[in-house]
C-alpha cells in the first residue's frame, strides 16, 4: 500500500478535465447566446487502505471510486453558471441537440447514466441489505440516521461507514468507448496499463 498518491486517495486511472461536451440554451440562465457545457471525470483506484468494505460486506482491495460532474460556462469561459455533481446538463445539452464537440446522443447519454448509477461509488452509506428511511429536517428531506434499520445480515447501521459499489466488470472499456468519439483528446488521461478494468 502506497502514500504517495496522484488523486485524492489512491492512483488515478482516468482523468478528463473541461471536456466540451455540447451547449444548452443561454437564456434561462440570463444569457442570449447558447452556453458551452463540459465534463469532468474521475476514476480513481482507492489505496489508502489495505482492504475496503463493499456494500454486499465483502473485502476488496484497491476497488475504482468513479466521479463526473459539469458545467454550465458564461460566454466568456470566465466563470460557471451551474453544473457539479448533476447529470442535468447533459440531459439539457441533447435536448437542445447542440452536440457538436464529436460526442453522440448516445454516448452522452450513456455517461449521464454513468453518473446517475455509479457517480460517488466509493461513498455509500447504505449497505445491499438496507430500505433507507427518509425524514424531514431543519435542513429539508434527507435520509435518516436512526429511523433507517441495521442491516439484517450484520447489524451495519446506515451512515457509520463509507461503503463501496463495486462498479461492473468492463467499466473502464465502457468508459472509454463513450469518449472516444470527442474531437479534443487532449483532456483526457488513461494510465497505461489499465485498457481492462482488472
Amino acid at each position: 500500500m502506497g502514500t504517495n498518491f496522484n488523486g485524492m486517495n489512491g492512483t488515478i486511472v482516468r482523468k478528463v478535465e473541461d471536456l466540451p461536451v455540447g451547449r444548452v440554451p443561454g437564456e434561462p440562465y440570463g444569457y442570449v447566446s447558447d452556453l458551452l457545457v463540459t465534463i469532468d471525470v474521475r476514476v480513481e483506484r482507492l489505496e489508502r487502505r489495505e482492504t475496503y468494505e463493499t456494500t454486499t460486506h465483502e473485502r476488496v482491495t484497491g476497488p475504482l471510486d468513479f466521479a463526473l460532474t459539469t458545467s454550465v460556462w458564461q460566454p466568456s469561459r470566465r466563470d460557471i453558471v451551474a453544473g457539479g455533481a448533476t447529470a442535468a446538463p447533459l440531459d439539457e445539452a441533447i435536448a437542445h441537440g447542440r452536440l457538436d464537440f464529436g460526442l453522440d446522443e448516445a454516448a452522452v447519454r450513456g455517461l449521464a447514466l454513468d453518473h446517475e448509477c455509479w457517480h460517488l461509488n466509493g461513498m455509500s452509506a447504505a449497505c445491499a441489505h438496507q430500505e433507507v428511511v427518509w425524514e424531514d429536517s431543519d435542513y429539508g428531506r434527507r435520509p435518516s440516521l436512526t429511523l433507517t434499520q441495521p442491516c439484517p445480515v450484520t447489524g451495519y447501521r446506515y451512515g457509520s461507514a463509507w461503503l463501496v459499489r463495486v462498479l461492473p466488470e468492463g467499466f473502464l472499456a465502457e468508459l472509454d468507448g463513450l469518449l472516444s468519439g470527442a474531437h479534443d483528446q487532449s483532456g483526457i488521461y488513461r494510465l497505461p496499463g489499465t485498457e481492462t478494468d482488472r
